[in-house]
This record gives C-alpha cells, sequence and structure tokens, in this order.
C-alpha cells in the first residue's frame, strides 16, 4: 500500500537501500521510483531499491556467495591491486601478434 511505500521511502531517506543514491532511471520520461525489494523465498519485503541495485542482487539470484565473489573480485581488481598494461611487456610475453 501506498502509506506503507512512503513510510519505507521516508526511513530511507528517499535513496536505494543498497548504495544510498537516488533512483535515476526513467520511465515514461519520469524518474521510477524506488523498488520494493522482497525476499522471493518468504515474500518478506527488505526495503526499497534503486533499478541498478536490484537487477544487481536479482542478476546473482539473492546469492550471497555470489556477492561476495563478486565483491573479492573488484577488490582484486583495484586499481591499486593491478599492474598497469604495458604492451612491450605484455607483447613480449605473448609474441608481437604479427
Amino acid at each position: 500500500d501506498f502509506a506503507i511505500y512512503q513510510k519505507m521511502l521516508v526511513a530511507q531517506n528517499g535513496v536505494c537501500a543498497i548504495c544510498a543514491n537516488a533512483e535515476t532511471k526513467t520511465e515514461g520520461g519520469s524518474i521510477r521510483s524506488l523498488s520494493v525489494d522482497h525476499n522471493h523465498a518468504t515474500g518478506a519485503v527488505r526495503g526499497l531499491l534503486c533499478a541498478n541495485c536490484n537487477l544487481a542482487i536479482g542478476y546473482a539470484c539473492d546469492d550471497v556467495s555470489v556477492l561476495r565473489n563478486a565483491i573479492a573480485y573488484l577488490q582484486k581488481h583495484e586499481p591499486s591491486n593491478v599492474v598497469p598494461f604495458q604492451p612491450a611487456i605484455v607483447g613480449g610475453l605473448l609474441g608481437s601478434g604479427a
């Protein structure tokens, strides 16, 4: 019901429960409302999410281990953890490609 949605929206300061950003996706020329996220097994409402976060956890099938692995992957490949790409080194190791 709309009153419950409004209370949730106020409790979350009008932003996504995951990324803490306002919705940016549009629909019919207007900014979309935050999506009501729920546990697909129990139906229990968890919070309001922006389209990007809702899709992200949906594509991960709400699997916490997949999301943890995704976090570890992103952290492993942060710029501070990655050796910069150097074509001369790569060409020397992998051949010139010619």
